[in-house]
């Protein structure tokens, strides 16, 4: 498959978000901390474009699923959160092939958001008061910036 040059400017800021939460964990991680990860993620589902076109968004899939597979593997636990409590928009372009290495890793990301009760039942911004001491490092996974005029139309 040949990979656009969008696709390969995403690959890049994909594998930089990747390192990012993996020094972020190594940082803070010291031998007196839990080995519990908070996800911050946004429940927001549409940004409105020229004040009355829709346009869905959401969290990208893979930079939420392969930090936390992951670290899941080194043995951390997660608390998934969002600012009002409500679960995680998954951006519907994040689902597509075209962003991800292994279909079946792809796959399980996505069953993992359909069945998963901690990220379907996130804890609000409200909740986490007074709780950092819990957590070994935080993740907050991106998505889509705005769209260019060409993905307007």
């Amino acid at each position: 498959m040949k990979k656009s040059k969008n696709y390969v400017k995403f690959q890049s800021k994909f594998n930089s978000v990747i390192a990012s939460a993996i020094l972020l964990i190594s940082v803070v991680n010291l031998e007196a901390s839990p080995k519990k990860v908070l996800i911050f993620m946004s429940s927001a589902d549409t940004l409105i474009l020229d004040e009355d076109r829709e346009y869905p968004t959401g969290v990208f899939l893979n930079e939420f699923y392969i930090p936390y597979k992951m670290l899941k593997e080194k043995g951390y636990e997660f608390d998934f959160a969002t600012l009002d409590g409500k679960k995680a928009t998954i951006d519907p372009e994040s689902i597509k092939t075209k962003y991800w290495e292994n279909e079946n890793v792809r796959l399980e990301a996505i069953e993992f958001t359909d069945t998963n009760s901690s990220f379907q039942n996130p804890k609000s911004i409200d909740n986490l008061k007074n709780s950092e001491l819990e957590y070994s490092g935080i993740i907050i996974p991106g998505g889509q910036g705005c769209p260019t005029p060409d993905e307007r139309r």
